[in-house]
């Protein structure tokens, strides 16, 4: 009757929809809830102080989600994907420019 969930092998699977879910997280976050909250005229400390909560937020959420859905235990998983997905913004923030 015991409702802790049994530690679970790595799943490469797992890493994909962790990946897929912060990505998708960010991307709600800061593109709905961030667009509201930054004004056009706003100080560029608080803009950036917004951002970073918005994308540790993201990070926490998605983690969230990945913990509700799992049958298991991740612990390596949800840490690999937010590791991926901050390689793959800066990536992204460096080919494509920062155009927030």
């Amino acid at each position: 009757m015991s409702s802790i969930k049994k530690r679970s092998g790595f799943s490469m699977w797992w890493v994909l929809l962790s990946f897929v879910t912060f990505i998708l997280v960010e991307l709600c976050l800061g593109g709905f809830i961030g667009q509201m909250l930054i004004g056009k005229y706003i100080a560029i400390s608080l803009k950036l102080t917004i951002q970073s909560l918005l994308h540790l937020s993201s990070f926490f959420i998605g983690g969230v989600i990945i913990v509700i859905f799992s049958p298991g235990v991740r612990t390596w998983e949800p840490a690999i994907a937010t590791f991926l997905s901050m390689i793959g913004a800066r990536l992204g923030e460096r080919v494509f420019g920062n155009r927030v």
